[in-house]
């Protein structure tokens, strides 16, 4: 029982990801704000696809950023575990 504990706790990090990815707590580092000036924007220049293009690439950027730190910090959970 004790390796089901440590594998929910190395997991977690992918886990806090998915939850960004799949729910409202993306406002929360300001993706709600991006696609709000995203739509002023397009609605003022009537460059829809270029606009949220653009909001579509910096949220995947986010993601990937986010996606690589969780990866890292879960490498690092998973050696700690072994050696110790």
């Amino acid at each position: 029982q004790a390796q089901q504990t440590a594998d929910v706790h190395i997991r977690k990090p992918v886990f806090q990801v998915g939850t960004l990815k799949d729910t409202s707590i993306i406002s929360v580092i300001g993706m709600g704000e991006l696609m709000r000036v995203g739509t002023l924007i397009a609605n003022r220049t009537f460059r829809g696809f270029e606009t949220y293009g653009m909001v579509a690439i910096v949220y995947f950027i986010v993601i990937m950023i986010l996606t690589k730190i969780s990866q890292i910090i879960e490498r690092r959970l998973s050696n700690g575990k072994s050696k110790g």
